[in-house]
């Protein structure tokens, strides 16, 4: 089986019940999301470390014409076009696994990292005090 490192696979739907629904699910919705961003060695868009490159300036009139590099799939300085490429690939991941997207503010054009700084921010904490309540 041959491998194409400048393709993406298909969506990934999780099982129903590892769909995010709340903070019941957080911990399995959040496990299975990382483990999919690291598995494919994207996890850098999670943490927005990988994040958007500048988009190339078009040369001066009569200059050399730059020739876009051709970059991996999982490469840490991706080309614009393939930052948006995996960048909504993860995101669209993401969104398809949340089962009511509108009520916690999360849309369909932001990105991953936009979308992860919402989640975490919104049921680390809220997980974290639950968590804290349940051992007291």
């Amino acid at each position: 089986m041959s491998t194409n490192l400048n393709t993406l696979p298909n969506l990934i739907i999780f099982p129903d019940d590892q769909q995010f629904a709340g903070l019941s699910n957080w911990a399995v919705f959040c496990d299975h999301t990382l483990s999919v961003a690291y598995s494919t060695r994207l996890g850098g868009y999670l943490s927005g470390t990988i994040t958007n490159p500048p988009q190339p300036v078009a040369p001066a009139a009569g200059g050399p014409i730059a020739v876009p590099t051709a970059t991996p799939i999982n490469s840490h300085n991706p080309s614009p076009e393939k930052w948006e490429l995996q960048d909504s690939w993860l995101a669209g991941i993401v969104y398809q696994n949340i089962k009511d997207s509108q009520s916690i503010s999360i849309t369909q054009d932001m990105t991953l990292n936009t979308m992860w700084l919402i989640l975490t921010g919104q049921y680390e904490t809220t997980s974290a005090a639950a968590q804290t309540l349940t051992k007291e």
